[in-house]
């Protein structure tokens, strides 16, 4: 493997693709796909780039969702679901040096850890990033799907909930349970209220509304949706993120960040 040296320990080199048009995201470290590795070969697929760069991994305790400081998903098992058998990674970075150390969620006696210089891994997460907000991996279906996301997010609920976000799913060839690669003729938009007893837990509840479309393109999309929050919606003010929330943010078991989180929504209420 090509490794760099320093004063303390051999460096690691890594570097980040884009693949398909979700896009999913390639790591290889020292040149070798991460899923390659004798550790983390197995039926596992790569999982979305946008997962790995705005989502904190679902089942993480860590209170920072970020890729220089976290816990990020960055494959899952071949049946696509988050949650099933995933590989994990906990990143910690300092001014010299970010650490990973990759683990099979389920198995966290299959790890190993990895070191590489805090300056090259800062220019190829940008370089990542760069590459994704160029949106030349973008599909028709891709670009209808974020730009309509990218308006609905502008809006929130009567009740004052932020619009987080809308699906439009793919259509699945049921003959050959592939997906076709094109989407469906309905647009679903979704929210989260406020905290109640969930589980052993507290959670914010899911709520969805579902419009139709032709299925094919932009402008009827657009168009429903603008007729959809003309008479539904009220327009959000202040500053609209477009990541969605952090799961920590939407489901806890933690007593004291419970009492925090109810603290704050019965003051948001006054």
């Amino acid at each position: 493997m090509d490794k760099k040296k320093n004063s303390e320990r051999i460096l690691n080199s890594i570097d980040f693709g884009l693949s398909g048009d979700v896009p999913s995201l390639i790591v290889k470290i020292d040149g070798i796909d991460v899923l390659s590795i004798d550790e983390f070969k197995g039926d596992f697929i790569p999982t979305e780039a946008p997962t790995f760069l705005f989502n904190e991994y679902m089942w993480a305790n860590s209170k920072e969702d970020n890729v220089f400081n976290g816990t990020m998903l960055i494959g899952m098992c071949s049946c696509g679901c988050h949650g099933c058998d995933d590989i994990v990674v906990k990143i910690s970075t300092n001014s010299r040096t970010t650490k990973w150390v990759i683990m099979l969620d389920r198995n966290h006696k299959k790890k190993r850890a990895f070191f590489f210089s805090t300056e090259e891994y800062t220019y190829q997460i940008n370089k990542l990033k760069d590459d994704y907000y160029s949106y030349s991996w973008e599909t028709k279906e891709d670009k209808i799907r974020r730009i309509c996301s990218e308006y609905i997010r502008t809006f929130k609920t009567k009740e004052g909930y932020n619009i987080e976000g809308l699906k439009i799913p793919a259509i699945w060839d049921d003959a050959c349970e592939n997906i076709t690669g094109k989407i469906c003729d309905t647009i679903e938009i979704y929210y989260y209220s406020d905290w109640e007893p969930m589980g052993k837990g507290y959670g914010r509840p899911y709520h969805n509304w579902k419009i139709k479309f032709d299925g094919k393109t932009l402008e009827s999309a657009m168009k429903s949706l603008e007729r959809f929050a003309t008479k539904s919606l009220i327009k959000s003010d202040g500053e609209v993120s477009l990541r969605p929330t952090p799961f920590r943010l939407l489901y806890t078991k933690d007593k004291t960040v419970i009492e925090e989180l109810l603290a704050q929504q019965e003051k948001k209420k006054q």
